[in-house]
C-alpha cells in the first residue's frame, strides 16, 4: 500500500462510510504495508471511528509501525484507537459482530 496521502485517506474514509451504511460497525484497518500517513488526514479517520462507536461498534488498527504510531501521536490520535500487532489479533478483539478488514 505504501504511503497514505490525504486523497488515499479520504478514499478510506469514504469506504468506511459505505461499510457503516451497509450495517458493518466492526472494522479492522490493517496498516502493515503502510509506510507513511499524512497526519492532516488522521482526524477524518478518528471521526469515522467515533461514528462506528456511536453505532455500537468499533475500529481497531493493526500492524502499526513505530513510525506510524509517532504520526498518530503528532496528530493527537494515538489514544483514539486500540492498536494490535497484526490483523488476526485485531479481528479476535472484534470477535463479536461482523468485522470488515481494510488493508
Amino acid at each position: 500500500m505504501g504511503e497514505l496521502d490525504r486523497d488515499a485517506l479520504r478514499a478510506i474514509r469514504d469506504r468506511m462510510v459505505r461499510l457503516l451504511d451497509q450495517g458493518c460497525v466492526w472494522l479492522v484497518l490493517d496498516l502493515t504495508d503502510v509506510s507513511h500517513v499524512d497526519y492532516r488526514g488522521v482526524p477524518w479517520l478518528v471521526s469515522q471511528a467515533e461514528e462506528y462507536r456511536r453505532r455500537g461498534g468499533d475500529v481497531k488498527l493493526a500492524g502499526v509501525s513505530r513510525y506510524l504510531l509517532a504520526i498518530l501521536r503528532a496528530a493527537g490520535a494515538h489514544d483514539a484507537f486500540e492498536i494490535y500487532p497484526d490483523a488476526g489479533d485485531a479481528r479476535e478483539a472484534l470477535s463479536q459482530g461482523h468485522t470488515a478488514w481494510l488493508h
